[in-house]
């Protein structure tokens, strides 16, 4: 085989690698398919070249794009910089002597604080900071996503947000659950909820409190008394909250106890620091008339240019979110059937985010995009 053979050949193998560790990797967060890309990178630029890291670096969050993988276009040229930046300092510092091994750890290590450096400032500092106003103005950049990037692209996310329709408190416990096993977890609103009777819910409590609380128990819900025995917004701020925990989980909006909702124009209350928003959506609300199954149901028909009496389909609650433009991923519930999950996967095929689908009562869940 000769050396031009050989070299297409590498090049297109460790791009389609990449392309699908990107995809098997995706449900995983940020942290398992960063990696898995940076060591991609490093093994295409230490064995076949700096030519072959480059083309890949370059072409790999294009074809993740196009392949619906990848977050929003407005940061593929971020990403093509900082695995580029990636892979030219790795080689350049790496060296081409394999035995060195202190050199090449230290060279990985620099490349990919490099690659951070690069990915923080375009993203953070110039998309969501320099342009951001003119991105908002011409719609390319929603508000959501301006709260979302800084989070993805810097440190991992703390304050996550809920807010749609049925399933947000059940998704609430069952989210604390499985963060509790990494590290503390403080449940709250931004509105008001019910209060929860499985963990111990503190009153106006300061910050020493709280982080004794933490401490003893992993998981604890703080908020001021609300009407009618519910809970409302907590008197520290979310700032100080993100502070004394690893997550915070937010409720942000109601929606009466009905699957689907369209949010009102004060709707919903996303705290500022909150860095994920996801969007709840009833799977138990298609096949059934608006006006029955979402809340403010009149705005959910007027967005979507149909009567409340037509009936919910994957297309309306794909044009609904779309023309709202809340919550940078989709959680999907109540998916029990097969007729549930043709419909969760026509929804997640019109979408350009995240979207998981499933059952919170069986505690089956499944990756759609």
């Amino acid at each position: 085989m000769n050396k031009k053979v050989r070299w297409i050949t590498e090049t297109a193998v460790m791009l389609a690698l990449l392309v699908a560790l990107q995809a098997l990797t995706k449900g995983f967060g940020q942290f398992v398919t960063g990696s898995c890309v940076n060591a991609v990178l490093a093994v295409t630029v230490l064995t076949a070249g700096l030519g072959s890291g480059i083309v890949v670096a370059v072409l790999s969050p294009v074809l993740a794009y196009l392949l619906g993988i990848a977050p929003q276009i407005l940061v593929l040229p971020a990403i093509m910089v900082g695995n580029t930046v990636f892979v030219v300092l790795l080689r350049l510092i790496a060296g081409t002597d394999s035995r060195k091994v202190g050199q090449q750890i230290a060279a990985w290590l620099i490349a990919a604080l490099a690659k951070f450096a690069a990915l923080y400032l375009i993203v953070v500092k110039v998309v969501c900071g320099v342009m951001a106003p003119s991105l908002l103005a011409a719609g390319t950049l929603k508000e959501p996503m301006l709260k979302a990037l800084p989070a993805t692209f810097s440190w991992p996310q703390l304050v996550t947000a809920l807010i749609g329709g049925g399933g947000k408190t059940t998704l609430l416990y069952t989210l604390t659950e499985e963060l509790r096993k990494k590290g503390t977890v403080l449940l709250c609103t931004s509105t008001h909820t019910m209060r929860p009777t499985q963990y111990e819910v503190l009153e106006r409590a300061g910050e020493a409190e709280i982080s004794a609380a933490l401490s003893a128990h992993g998981a604890v819900c703080v908020g001021e008394p609300s009407a009618e025995g519910k809970l409302g917004p907590p008197s520290l701020s979310f700032d100080a909250l993100a502070r004394l925990a690893d997550y915070v989980l937010v409720e942000a909006d109601g929606s009466r106890r009905l699957p689907l909702k369209a949010h009102a124009p004060h709707e919903p209350v996303i705290p500022a620091n909150a860095q994920r928003v996801v969007l709840v959506v009833g799977a138990d609300g298609f096949g059934k008339p608006i006006r029955d199954v979402c809340h403010r149901s009149e705005r959910y028909a007027a967005l979507c240019g149909v009567s409340e009496n037509a009936l919910v389909t994957p297309e309306l609650e794909a044009a609904l979110i779309l023309a709202e433009g809340l919550g940078d991923r989709v959680y999907i519930n109540k998916v029990e059937t097969a007729e549930d999950y043709d419909r969760a996967a026509a929804l997640a095929n019109r979408l350009t985010c995240p979207v998981t689908a499933g059952s919170l009562h069986k505690g089956v869940y499944l990756c759609l995009r």
